[in-house]
């Protein structure tokens, strides 16, 4: 064999080993992204009461729309009946905190380009 076609053969070697080595990394990638979203739905779900509270917060007297159960509304209820409306109130500042962090590092991520727009529906669900 004479130099030429070795470095042929080499050379075809080195071209598959690197689409090899391609296809790992998308599929490496792909399996980052899988990871990242279960992370992100399992976060989301263990703020469902604080969501609720969010939600009951940001809503009128009148609206229909509520997340929460009944024994939760009771429970915010008898909350909001202690205090006054016309001092400032933190009991609902925790659950407002930990949703607008997961908003916001949703959001970084999808600017990042770590996850797309959508992605988002699968972490939040209905």
């Amino acid at each position: 064999m004479n130099n030429e076609l070795i470095m042929s053969i080499l050379t075809a070697l080195l071209v598959l080993v690197g689409i090899a080595q391609i296809k790992m990394l998308f599929s490496q990638k792909h399996q980052n992204q899988l990871a990242l979203l279960q992370d992100y739905r399992n976060r989301w779900w263990n703020l469902k009461k604080q969501w609720a509270t969010v939600v009951y917060v940001g809503r009128r007297e009148g609206d229909y729309y509520q997340v929460a159960d009944q024994s939760l509304l009771k429970v915010l209820d008898k909350v909001k009946g202690e205090y006054s409306l016309s001092a400032p109130t933190v009991w609902a500042l925790e659950s407002v905190r930990d949703v607008s962090n997961i908003f916001s590092d949703i959001c970084i991520r999808i600017l990042q380009g770590h996850l797309d727009i959508k992605d988002v529906y699968p972490i939040f669900g209905s």
